[in-house]
C-alpha cells in the first residue's frame, strides 16, 4: 500500500454550488394631445353659424405599460450523462446525485500539532472552477479471468492484510474467514484513469440544463394601455 501524501493537510471542500436571479422589466409610455377648433376661423365671427358652433377644445391622454419578471434557480456544476451511465452501468440519475466537488488543500500537514493554534493555515487565493479531466478510480467490472470462479477460495496476500479480514491474515476477532475470488481485486478492471469527466457548468446561463427552477410572468409582456378623450364646448 502507498502512504497518503496528503495525510494531515488541512483542506476545504467546495461545490457543486447553486445560484438564483431575479430580473424585472417595466416600460411606461405616456402621451397627451390638445386641440382647439374655433368656428370663427372658418366663418365670420359675427355670423349666426359661428355663434352656434362656438369654440371646441379636445383633450386626449394615452398611457401604456409593459411589465415582466423572471426568476431562475440553478446548480452551478453537475456531472454529464455519460458519467451517470458509467457509474450506474447503463441507468441514469439526476443532477443532484453525487455532483462534482473540489478539494482544496491548504498548506502542509499539521498531523503532529497538538492544537490548531499557530497553524497559520493559508486561505484560498484564486477562483475555484471544476474542469474536465480523467478520473482515477477503481472500476468494479469483473474481467472474467480464465479458470477463476466466483466461489473459488482466495487467500489474502500480506500487502492487503490491513484491508481484508481473511485467511491467512485475520484483522478482526474470532475465527478468520475464508474469502473467495469475489473479494480479489485482481479479478476486476481495478484502478485506472480511462474515463474522461466532462462536468457541466451553468456559467451565467450557458447551459440551461442545470436550471432547477424557473418562473416567468407573464409569458409575454403585460400591456396596460388606455386612451382618454375629453371635449369642451364654449
Amino acid at each position: 500500500m502507498t502512504p497518503n501524501p496528503n495525510f494531515g493537510r488541512p483542506y476545504i471542500v467546495g461545490g457543486p454550488g447553486d445560484g438564483n436571479s431575479y430580473v424585472s422589466d417595466r416600460k411606461y409610455t405616456r402621451a397627451s394631445l390638445f386641440g382647439e377648433v374655433r368656428s370663427s376661423d372658418f366663418f365670420d365671427k359675427n355670423s349666426l353659424i359661428a355663434k352656434l358652433l362656438g369654440k371646441h377644445r379636445f383633450n386626449g391622454v394615452y398611457s401604456d405599460e409593459k411589465y415582466a419578471t423572471e426568476n431562475l434557480k440553478w446548480q452551478m456544476y453537475a456531472n454529464d450523462l455519460a458519467w451517470s451511465k458509467y457509474k450506474t452501468q447503463g441507468a441514469t440519475d439526476g443532477l443532484n446525485n453525487l455532483p462534482p466537488v473540489t478539494v482544496i488543500y491548504l498548506g502542509s500537514s499539521i498531523a503532529s500539532a497538538s492544537s490548531a493554534a499557530g497553524a497559520n493555515i493559508p486561505a484560498v487565493t484564486a477562483p475555484i472552477t471544476i474542469q474536465s479531466g480523467n478520473l482515477y478510480h477503481f472500476a468494479s467490472t469483473w474481467t472474467n479471468p480464465a479458470g477463476v470462479n466466483f466461489s473459488d477460495p482466495w487467500n489474502v496476500p500480506a500487502a492487503l492484510a490491513p484491508i481484508f479480514n481473511g485467511i491467512p491474515f485475520p484483522t478482526g476477532t474470532g475465527t478468520p474467514a475464508q474469502l473467495t475470488q469475489v473479494s480479489n481485486p485482481a479479478n476486476y478492471v481495478g484502478w485506472n484513469s480511462n474515463f474522461k469527466m466532462n462536468p457541466l457548468a451553468y456559467n451565467n446561463g450557458t447551459d440551461n440544463s442545470l436550471l432547477t427552477g424557473a418562473n416567468k410572468f407573464p409569458a409575454g409582456d403585460q400591456v396596460l394601455g388606455r386612451f382618454v378623450a375629453g371635449l369642451s364646448v364654449e
